[in-house]
C-alpha cells in the first residue's frame, strides 16, 4: 500500500502519553498512511512503547537520534518518509479519526492549497477550544495562529528548507512565516479534529522549558526583518499592529473557551519589546 500521508511524531520523554498519540493514528479512517516516531534522545520508556507499536503495525516505524530538538526531529522524520503529504503530531497529543482522511481529500482536491488545519481543543489540566484562526500573512508575522498539527505538501516543506533547527520553541511559527510568504492559500476545517494536551508539567512544552523565549522571538524577528519592513514599514507600525491585535485578543483570552492567553500573547509582547529597543 502506497501511503498518501506521512505522520511525523517527534518524541522526547513522552512515554507516558505516546500510546494515546499512536492509538489515535491507528484509529484513522484513512488507511493509506505511514508513521514515524523520532525519539529525540528520550531517557524514559518511549523507545519500548514505540517499538511495541512497530511490531503491531508495519506502517509505524521508530528511529532514535541524540537530543537535537523538535525541529531536527521533525526534519529527520520527513527525510525518512516518502508520502506527498505531511502531518506533524507531537508525542503527547491526539487526533480524531477523520483528520487524515479529510486533510488528504482537501489537499488532493485543491492543488493550490498550501496548508490544511482544523479546529482543536485542550485536554488534560485545561479544557476548552484551542483558538486558532488564521486571518492574514500580515497578522501571522505578529502571532502564530495556526499551530503545528497541520497538513502540508512535502514539496513545499522541502522548498522552504523544513524547520529551523536553531529554534527550540516557536519553530512552527517561524516555519509558517517562510512557508506562506509567497502563497498563503490555506484551509481551516470547521470541526474539532485534534486534542492538544495541557498539564501542570506539560511534556508538550518540555523543549520550550529550556528555551529562552525572548531570544527566540528576537531571532525570528531579526531573521525576517525584510518581511516585517514590507508589511509594516516602520517599527511604529509594528507597535500599532501589536496594540490592535492585543486589544482584539483580550476578549478571547478572558473567555471560558480560551485559558492559555499568556502563551499566545507572549510572542506579541516580546516583539513589542524588540521594536522599542
Amino acid at each position: 500500500m502506497i501511503p498518501k500521508i506521512s505522520v511525523v511524531v517527534p518524541c522526547y520523554n513522552q512515554g507516558k502519553f505516546l500510546s494515546e498519540a499512536l492509538d489515535s493514528v491507528l484509529a484513522q479512517t484513512l488507511q493509506e498512511w505511514e508513521c514515524i516516531v523520532v525519539d529525540d534522545g528520550s531517557t524514559d520508556d518511549s523507545a519500548d512503547i514505540a517499538k511495541a507499536y512497530c511490531a503491531k503495525d508495519n506502517r509505524i516505524r521508530y528511529v532514535y537520534q541524540e537530543n537535537a530538538g523538535p525541529s531536527a526531529a521533525r526534519n529527520k522524520g520527513v527525510s525518512l518518509t516518502s508520502a506527498p503529504l505531511l502531518f506533524f503530531l507531537d508525542g503527547d497529543d491526539v487526533i480524531l479519526s477523520e483528520l487524515l482522511r479529510l486533510g488528504v481529500e482537501h489537499m488532493e482536491k485543491h492543488i493550490d492549497c498550501i496548508l490544511y488545519y482544523t479546529k482543536g481543543e485542550y485536554f488534560g489540566s485545561r479544557h476548552g477550544e484551542f483558538i486558532l484562526n488564521y486571518t492574514s500573512y500580515r497578522d501571522l508575522l505578529v502571532a502564530n495562529s495556526i499551530g503545528c498539527l497541520c497538513v502540508v505538501r512535502r514539496r513545499d516543506f522541502e522548498r522552504v528548507g523544513g524547520f529551523d533547527e536553531d529554534l527550540f520553541g516557536y519553530e512552527d511559527w517561524e516555519f509558517f512565516i517562510r512557508l506562506l510568504y509567497h502563497n498563503d492559500t490555506i484551509y481551516k476545517e470547521p470541526q474539532i479534529l485534534f486534542k492538544y494536551r495541557c498539564n501542570d508539567s506539560p511534556c508538550s512544552v518540555n523543549y520550550q522549558a529550556k528555551a529562552r523565549h525572548e531570544e527566540k522571538t528576537m531571532y525570528i524577528y531579526n531573521k525576517h526583518l525584510e518581511k516585517y519592513a514590507e508589511y509594516y514599514g516602520t517599527p511604529f507600525h509594528v507597535t500599532h499592529e501589536y496594540n490592535r491585535l492585543a486589544k482584539e485578543l483580550d476578549g478571547i483570552l478572558a473567555s471560558n473557551t480560551y485559558k492559555v492567553g499568556k502563551s499566545l500573547l507572549y510572542p506579541l509582547s516580546l516583539i513589542k519589546k524588540i521594536i522599542k529597543r
